[in-house]
């Protein structure tokens, strides 16, 4: 019967000081995979910033004379200047087009004039760029009941602003370099290749250098 080979006692101390040399790049290995863990993690819920506070709030009723619609955002919003980018619509149930005018961007905050009809819900559809170079749009709704005192504007068929084509990334390359989670993801998945390969190439070298010894 033919026994399975022995590492010789000589081998051991050359195998157990190999182990130690390799430490320091499987430490690093996994302190790469948990970066891109995290940071894969991270990036799509920070990849656009949303809408903090909104006047009216959604499912608000409105009981007052409204002139004005806006949303405050939880950064500040990425003007890149011309109409058709920033959006603020306003519909009524009978589908017409309460708006008046296109938006007006203040750092983090997006608005517009609005002059309202008859007593009903209305529908706030609205698109803006975020901080990161990204558009992103939603709509809200909210119930108004016209003072008395207050006249019902007939409101437009067409709104006033025509939604444009989303900017791309070459559109905000003044803003500075965009870095979105795909970039994110192929860079880390390159760094830990690398770093996996990197502790391949040491231990093989290792083995074949106690193999020789």
């Amino acid at each position: 019967m033919t026994l399975p080979p022995t590492t010789p006692a000589s081998d051991q101390p050359n195998t157990a000081r190999a182990r130690r040399r390799l430490r320091p790049a499987i430490m690093a290995a996994t302190a790469v995979l948990a970066a891109v863990a995290l940071t894969t993690l991270a990036s799509p819920a920070a990849a656009h910033d949303g809408v903090i506070e909104s006047t009216p709030a959604d499912g608000s009723t409105v009981s007052t004379e409204l002139t004005e619609v806006s949303m405050r955002f939880s950064d500040e919003l990425l003007d890149l200047g011309g109409e058709g980018v920033f959006i603020i619509q306003v519909t009524g149930a009978d589908e017409r087009f309460y708006n008046v005018g296109c938006v007006s961007v203040n750092a983090d905050v997006a608005s517009t004039e609005v002059a309202l009809g008859e007593s009903g819900e209305y529908v706030v559809t609205w698109q803006v760029i975020s901080s990161d170079g990204h558009p992103t749009s939603d709509s809200f709704s909210f119930a108004y009941e016209k003072p008395d005192d207050v006249t019902a504007e007939p409101g437009l068929e067409t709104p006033t602003c025509i939604p444009g084509v989303a900017p791309t990334d070459s559109g905000a390359a003044d803003s500075g370099p965009i870095l979105t989670s795909s970039a994110i993801l192929v860079a880390g998945g390159i760094l830990v290749l690398l770093a996996l390969t990197g502790v391949f190439i040491a231990l093989r070298h290792q083995r074949r250098k106690s193999a020789e010894s």
